[in-house]
């Protein structure tokens, strides 16, 4: 399937979209992004607007670059075939299928049940604060949803189980399309890692996610009934450290 971008010289390929190789600007490196495109709530119209004219930043299909702006395209695309809204669409097809009643677009004018607060730690003392707001209209496909460790699990098991996708599916999702760096490749939506670990080569696919007051890690070890799966909402720099370590852990006892 092919994506027509206005002002593009060339028919793109939602491949390309899919494995961040579409060389799509990244609207969330734009440098006024932090400072006042977050607080406005957009519609999907408006926040493509803002970045379709924009060059590409290389040939597309020549290298891996991770792109919000492309995943919101996808969301588009989902909008435009299903004649839903993104929102709609995933609720219905997955979140109420898989039974993930706490997974969900979110929604800042939307009262939810235990929402947790997004914090930050700031300067030397590492003083807790407010996360900077971010309008979810803003990340859409590419971020805008929450859930917690349980329904992350519920999503683990049930797309490796075929609840929602057939095999044939899962093994394009996980294709190793294009490295990243050594021993890491990307396919569609996930990273494909190879690792030693506990005196072996073992292969996860994992993804992690990072919006303003939240840091999300999801690890799946296919054939090996392990997941390692980590929320939190007051972001540092230990937190991807930790990952780490409970994964080393887990497979020194296996």
């Amino acid at each position: 399937m092919f994506f027509k971008i206005k002002k593009k010289e060339k028919r793109l390929p939602i491949h390309h979209l899919l494995t961040h190789t579409s060389g799509i600007f990244n609207n969330t490196s734009a440098e006024e992004f932090m400072e006042n495109i977050i607080r406005k709530k957009y519609s999907l119209e408006t926040l493509i607007d803002d970045f379709k004219y924009v060059p590409y930043d290389f040939e597309p299909g020549t290298k891996h670059s991770y792109s919000n702006s492309g995943y919101i395209l996808l969301g588009y695309i989902i909008e435009k075939v299903s004649n839903k809204s993104y929102e709609e669409y995933l609720q219905k097809n997955i979140f109420n299928k898989l039974l993930m009643v706490d997974t969900g677009y979110d929604d800042y004018y939307k009262i939810i049940k235990k929402r947790a607060n997004g914090y930050e730690l700031k300067g030397e003392e590492k003083r807790m604060v407010n996360c900077e707001f971010i309008d979810m209209s803003i990340p859409h496909a590419a971020g805008a949803l929450l859930s917690t460790v349980e329904d992350l699990y519920i999503w683990n098991k049930e797309v490796i189980g075929g609840k929602i996708i057939s095999e044939e599916l899962l093994k394009k999702i996980t294709e190793k399309y294009i490295k990243v760096k050594e021993n890491d490749y990307y396919g569609y939506g996930v990273h494909l890692i190879s690792e030693e670990l506990g005196g072996k080569v073992r292969e996860r696919v994992d993804h992690s996610g990072i919006i303003p007051g939240f840091l999300a890690s999801n690890e799946v070890f296919p054939g090996e009934d392990v997941q390692i799966i980590m929320i939190t909402n007051v972001p540092s720099e230990h937190f991807f450290k930790r990952v780490s370590k409970i994964r080393t852990i887990i497979f020194e006892e296996i």
